[in-house]
């Protein structure tokens, strides 16, 4: 099972899953995953952005 459990050291992979928060509000920190419709699995990248803040 897989519930909205924010981990500001994410992403997270596990098997048939995938956690991408990285609690943004808090740490200034948010992650995108890029997916492959064509290939089965997790994210094939992530994609970053950090806050004004420079955290």
């Amino acid at each position: 099972m897989h519930g909205h459990d924010n981990d500001p050291e994410g992403p997270l992979l596990y098997e048939g899953r995938t956690n991408l928060d990285t609690a943004a509000w808090k740490t200034g920190r948010l992650t995108v995953g890029v997916f492959d419709d064509g290939r089965p699995g997790g994210p094939v990248d992530f994609i970053v952005v950090r806050g004004a803040d420079g955290r």
